[in-house]
């Protein structure tokens, strides 16, 4: 599992799967030695490990995700999706260099990983670095060109240049992705936020009616979900 992060204003509903972390089965084929059988032992407390780190993750729990992540790289130090994962909990808890320095030393073992693209993308992002971001994010798109939240950083990060006309193309383009996808899509986590980022996006091109009749339509809609209430209030809409 790893962790897929869009921006600090986003929670940890945020997922996408990476991998399979189930451990293999144990063969039964012949005795394995007694290092084998150690590695074996480290294999399964490391997933038990990550697996909570996950947990903790979900919760909005990051400090306390961040020394399960260490203990696994302790026990399997060549785990690559717990360094990612490490890298996005450091980025939760605003300590973006280190989460950089990380995702950058991932990038260089596999230079075409668009998840790395994308968490490398938002932390710049948060950073303000934003002309980086635009970078990454739209080589995480050429990997996967119809990928939701890659299209939502996309357009957050134009807004954030001063690019709105092209921001607010750019969630034209996921609301018609979102309508297709059906209901289920339209309730998500992304559909809240792409029309809370539009808002911010006719908010800089000096569209503030249209922004604040956007955000009473989000407001009442969703009033009775926690997740967009949690994102409206952390974008200073509550």
């Amino acid at each position: 599992m790893r962790f897929l992060l869009l921006s600090a204003a986003l929670s940890a509903a945020l997922l996408a799967t990476a991998c399979d972390d189930k451990p293999a089965a144990p063969s039964t084929a012949k005795p394995k030695s007694a290092a084998a059988s150690q590695v074996s032992a480290n294999e399964v407390r490391a997933l038990g490990l990550h697996q909570q780190a996950i947990a903790y993750r979900n919760q909005g729990r990051f400090a306390e995700a961040l020394p399960l992540l260490d203990q696994v790289l302790t026990l399997t130090p060549d785990d690559r999706n717990a360094k990612f994962n490490r890298a996005a909990v450091l980025a939760e808890l605003d300590r973006r260099p280190e989460a950089l320095a990380i995702l950058d030393a991932l990038l260089a073992g596999a230079p075409n990983d668009p998840d790395i693209f994308q968490n490398r993308a938002s932390v710049l992002a948060d950073m303000g670095r934003n002309e980086e971001a635009l970078i990454e994010v739209d080589k995480a798109l050429r990997a996967q060109p119809e990928h939701p939240m890659r299209r939502l950083l996309r357009g957050k990060v134009l807004t954030s240049l001063g690019r709105g006309p092209e921001a607010l193309a750019q969630f034209d383009e996921l609301d018609a992705w979102l309508n297709q996808a059906g209901a289920q899509a339209l309730r998500s986590e992304i559909a809240v936020s792409s029309r809370l980022f539009r808002a911010e996006a006719l908010e800089a091109l000096g569209r503030p009616a249209e922004a604040a009749a956007l955000i009473d339509a989000l407001k009442a809609e969703f009033a009775d979900d926690a997740n967009a209430t949690a994102l409206l209030r952390k974008r200073g809409r509550l």
